[in-house]
């Protein structure tokens, strides 16, 4: 019986450690999340170009930009329509499920189906 509780306690200790990094971590993204949306400016997606360099798409006052960044500069490359721009899957559709679902089918993650 001592020999299944030193096999026991380790493993219950494990699996608390585990939910409690869970819970940490979630808490951690939504403390992100807050401070980094804004009611005036969204960046709605990024390309990596290369080291220090990307595209991104932004949201700013109802406008959509497309936005060129390096490490010395930012730059407004072309203003966006509405129609151009295809919007990406809600938050809501990135789940645990939904993207081991994705991952399982070799779709792109936050398709929900």
């Amino acid at each position: 019986m001592s020999d299944f509780l030193q096999l026991l306690v380790p493993l219950i200790m494990i699996i608390v450690v585990l939910v409690l990094c869970y819970f940490f971590s979630r808490y951690i993204s939504r403390k992100m999340s807050t401070v980094t949306n804004t009611s005036n400016i969204k960046v709605i997606e990024r390309v990596l170009l290369g080291q220090d360099k990307y595209l991104a798409i932004a949201l700013i006052c109802n406008t959509y930009y497309l936005i060129g960044v390096t490490n010395q500069n930012i730059q407004i490359l072309k203003e966006l329509d509405e129609a151009e721009i295809s919007k990406p899957p809600k938050p809501a559709d990135y789940t645990f499920l939904n993207m081991l679902k994705a991952a399982m089918k070799g779709k792109k993650a936050g398709d929900g189906k």
